[in-house]
């Protein structure tokens, strides 16, 4: 039981309340209702374990740090598939930008369940978008 992110250490955790357990996160600072958590890395978590398939991100803003975390798995798994649920704020789109740079095409699954391209200067047009992060060549 612990978070992940692109250290080993600690974390502080904001737990909403019990009508949106899923909206809690990771936060910068000792703010009200917050408590100290163990923080690891995907990389750390998972050790050699291969081949893995999918991998779900849905954390509220933290997916670049989980993402730096995850670099050992992503080596070990190159025909992994990535579904992350990418929270637009000020750190999405560099974030996604080296994620293209690392061989990983930018696409969103629509409200339909198909597949479309992310056009980052469409990004702020919706506030989360399900990426689907996946090398065609591996």
């Amino acid at each position: 039981e612990c978070a992940v992110g692109d250290r080993e250490g600690t974390a502080r955790l904001l737990v909403h309340g019990d009508d949106n357990l899923g909206g809690s996160c990771l936060v910068p600072d000792a703010r009200e209702g917050a408590f100290e958590v163990p923080l690891t890395t995907l990389d750390r978590l998972l050790g050699d374990l291969a081949p893995i398939q999918v991998i779900k991100i849905d954390c509220e803003g933290s997916e670049p740090a989980i993402w730096r975390g995850m670099q050992g798995v992503l080596r070990r798994n190159p025909d992994v598939h990535v579904f992350a649920e990418v929270t637009v704020n000020d750190e999405a789109e560099p974030w996604l930008r080296a994620v293209e740079a690392q061989g990983f095409p930018l696409r969103y699954v629509d409200h339909d369940g198909e597949l479309a391209p992310l056009d980052l200067a469409r990004l702020s047009d919706e506030p989360l978008w399900m990426a689907y992060l996946h090398r065609e060549d591996a």
